[in-house]
């Protein structure tokens, strides 16, 4: 059985080594590295969620109702 990740870290796919230190790091622990593509604009919540679950909130509806919460302990975006 497939357990679905406790959290997610957004990184963009020009970010080569911080994602291969971001999965060794994560190994086991229940994260789910997701890869970006390398866009603009893609730091709001609604743009990450949709990025990295592939669920859009609705017009006027906040992302709890999708039973997610983007932030730092979550759904983090990583930009330099």
């Amino acid at each position: 059985m497939r357990l679905s990740p406790k959290a997610f870290i957004g990184i963009e796919n020009n970010k080569l080594e911080a994602v291969a230190s971001l999965r060794r790091a994560s190994a086991g622990a229940g994260i789910k590295i997701a890869v970006l593509k390398t866009k603009y604009p893609q730091g709001s919540e609604k743009h990450l969620i949709k990025a990295v679950l592939n669920r859009e909130v609705p017009l006027g509806g906040a992302a709890w109702g999708l039973a997610t919460v983007p932030g730092p302990a979550n759904l983090t975006p990583c930009m330099s």
